[in-house]
């Protein structure tokens, strides 16, 4: 199950007990929580992650590339399939 939860950076703060701060990277001022969030109601036991507090968006680091050394192309994330985007190739 996916849920999407919207709020004030005050209203994110209290609900998962973190603090949201600006840092700087790469000379850009970016928003991203201090810690690690956490939900003190019995239900957070089954939450898997909690994503998207900062704004810096999602940046993969690792790039796959084939035996001559070309990158992999793009997979749109609509296109995954089980077992596929891990281990293409």
């Amino acid at each position: 199950m996916y849920i999407k939860a919207q709020g004030t950076v005050d209203a994110i703060q209290k609900a998962f007990h973190v603090q949201i701060d600006n840092y700087n990277f790469n000379d850009t001022v970016h928003r991203s929580n201090k810690a690690d969030p956490s939900v003190d109601n019995p239900a957070g036991g089954n939450i898997a992650a909690i994503s998207g507090m900062d704004d810096l968006g999602f940046q993969p680091l690792v790039v796959r590339s084939d035996p001559e050394g070309n990158a992999f192309p793009a997979i749109p994330m609509g296109q995954f399939r089980p077992g596929g985007v891990f281990f293409i190739g």
